[in-house]
């Protein structure tokens, strides 16, 4: 019964790394298996010649991972920076044009409204971004 050649190969690499059953130690060689143990051979010489390259494993993971975190929060920092600024000069300039087209009288008008509102303004954000659990102390007939 002739093995195919899956099989003879298999039991070339298996004799060379010492693992072949007793009743298969007797392998034909042939011109494969000669060029298979050939590659085998080479691949081990590799493989010795990178162990004996001394690689520096000592890495720090955890600054790493702080690294990676303090760059978020300056991304983060940039871009809140950049969306008040620009927030900022949208409402500067809208009430420089409102002023410019209404009048100076306008503006007094207008920090008056807002002088008299902005504090409900501010408690009903407050309640809005708290919830009414939190709250619930603060204003406790409003519940």
């Amino acid at each position: 019964m002739k093995k195919n050649k899956l099989d003879i190969e298999a039991s070339i690499i298996d004799s060379y790394y010492n693992e072949l059953s007793e009743k298969d130690t007797n392998l034909d060689t042939n011109n494969d298996s000669i060029n298979i143990s050939d590659k085998l051979n080479a691949v081990s010489e590799k493989l010795d010649s990178i162990n004996d390259i001394d690689f520096d494993l000592d890495v720090n993971i955890l600054s790493i991972i702080q690294n990676a975190e303090d760059i978020k929060v300056k991304k983060k920092n940039k871009y809140e920076t950049l969306t008040f600024l620009l927030t900022s000069f949208v409402i500067l300039s809208s009430l420089s044009l409102f002023v410019i087209a209404s009048g100076f009288k306008s503006l007094i008008y207008f920090q008056v409204l807002i002088t008299t509102l902005m504090p409900f303004i501010i408690i009903f954000m407050s309640i809005l971004s708290k919830g009414e659990e939190e709250v619930q102390w603060m204003f406790p007939l409003m519940f």
